[in-house]
């Protein structure tokens, strides 16, 4: 990940990466306040976020316009987490801006699953010194707009789980 406000960084990695332009990338913020600062979120979906954050559950959201379109991939959205785990709590607390997230492997590879599989990576990258890289399921991915949702990738979070307290939360299923 990079600090969402260096562009020439998140440039460098889309390079590293492979990654193609058009894709997005998500962001790691500390809080929901960060949040607000990069995505439209009214009460209704902040007393959701309050619920689901930290936790494993990316929010795709409405960008506000001064997030940088690399990071949206052109979109008007962007994708925003929270994380629940403690080093990347400590990160976020230690350093001021949100930073991009992806995955730990270049773009369309498999993923990585123990540090070995990071030595393509540069010397000057920050790994976290954890055995374990991918031992649980990727984040549940949702959009949430205007008392509507969209379960986007079932993960971490069951998606039938995650639908009931939508529901029950006011929110509708959205096809679009």
């Amino acid at each position: 990940g990079v600090d969402i406000y260096h562009e020439q960084a998140v440039e460098d990695l889309f390079a590293l990466k492979g990654r193609e332009t058009t894709k997005a990338v998500s962001v790691l913020v500390r809080d929901i306040v960060e949040a607000h600062k990069i995505a439209v979120i009214d009460k209704e979906i902040e007393r959701v976020l309050y619920t689901l954050w930290p936790g494993p559950i990316t929010v795709v959201l409405e960008a506000k316009k001064s997030v940088s379109r690399q990071l949206t991939g052109g979109q008007d959205s962007v994708g925003i987490r929270c994380s629940s785990h403690p080093a990347v709590r400590e990160l976020l607390r230690a350093y001021e801006n949100p930073i991009t997230t992806t995955s730990a492997n270049r773009s369309g590879q498999e993923a990585a699953l123990s540090l070995q599989d990071l030595n393509w990576l540069p010397a000057g990258v920050m790994k976290f010194p954890d055995e374990k890289l991918a031992t649980n399921p990727g984040s549940t991915v949702i959009k949430l707009e205007s008392g509507r949702y969209q379960i986007l990738r079932d993960g971490a979070v069951k998606a039938a789980r995650l639908k009931k307290f939508l529901e029950t939360n006011g929110f509708q299923t959205s096809s679009a």
